[in-house]
């Protein structure tokens, strides 16, 4: 059975109740509704929320404020469905979303990512992959990517996004110990581009060219990696990825 209630956390946020989109044109309370949904169930303190929405010219008195702006949103919650009224909870200063019937996009690429890591210390590789393929299908953006929050929010945002790019070269990990590695030599060159800094991308990339068979592009991208960490950081690539292109020129 769907859920009644569903978020799109990642990405562009959106709130559909019963399958209708939720519009929520105040900017405070689209921000509270998202923070409080990204966290479920956990409880967001009111200081935190208030950390989370006014960055620089903050209210006088951010509690009072915040209680405003929640009551406002729990009328509009309310006016949507009944049930949402009572969703968010308040309980020694701090709020929670509890609400049966709800899913959420980064609730289920969470569980995804989990179940992946459990296949991978039982050594089930295809049980691994199907499930960071299920969690890469699920991602369409940055967390709350259109929701203007402070910049507090932004470590959130940052640990969320450094996981997924650990999800991304584990994928392609998988792919290339399975056999596939020309399913993953276009993702993990796009990676390469997006951040060329991050070595391990390099390494990834480099191993499915090899193997492949396209060991003239391994060395180019060997090459093109010294350039920039040549460049950009004044050093030579580290161990694991020169011990590869020795292993190319010995091949």
């Amino acid at each position: 059975m769907d859920a009644l209630f569903q978020a799109q956390l990642l990405g562009e946020f959106r709130f559909f109740v019963r399958g209708c989109l939720l519009d929520i044109p105040a900017q405070r309370q689209r921000g509270l509704l998202a923070v409080l949904l990204a966290d479920c169930p956990r409880a967001v303190s009111a200081r935190r929320l208030a950390e989370y929405l006014w960055d620089g010219s903050r209210p006088s008195n951010e509690r009072a404020a915040l209680h405003i702006h929640m009551t406002r949103l729990r009328r509009l919650l309310v006016r949507a469905d009944c049930r949402l009224g009572s969703a968010i909870r308040t309980g020694q200063g701090s709020y929670r979303i509890d609400c049966d019937g709800l899913s959420t996009d980064l609730a289920a690429y969470r569980e995804a990512t989990r179940v992946a890591m459990e296949a991978r210390h039982s050594g089930d590789l295809a049980a691994e992959r199907r499930h960071l393929e299920q969690a890469l299908a699920l991602w369409r953006g940055e967390l709350l990517e259109d929701v203007p929050l402070a910049g507090a929010y932004d470590e959130k945002r940052l640990q969320l996004r450094d996981g997924h790019l650990w999800v991304m070269e584990r994928v392609n990990e998988v792919r290339i110990a399975m056999g596939d590695s020309l399913l993953a030599v276009p993702e993990l060159r796009r990676l390469a581009m997006a951040d060329p800094l991050r070595e391990s991308t390099w390494y990834l990339l480099m191993r499915a060219l090899l193997e492949a068979g396209r060991s003239a592009e391994a060395v180019a991208a060997f090459h093109t990696a010294r350039d920039v960490f040549v460049s950009e950081l004044g050093v030579e690539p580290g161990v694991r990825l020169r011990e590869l292109f020795h292993e190319l020129l010995a091949a």
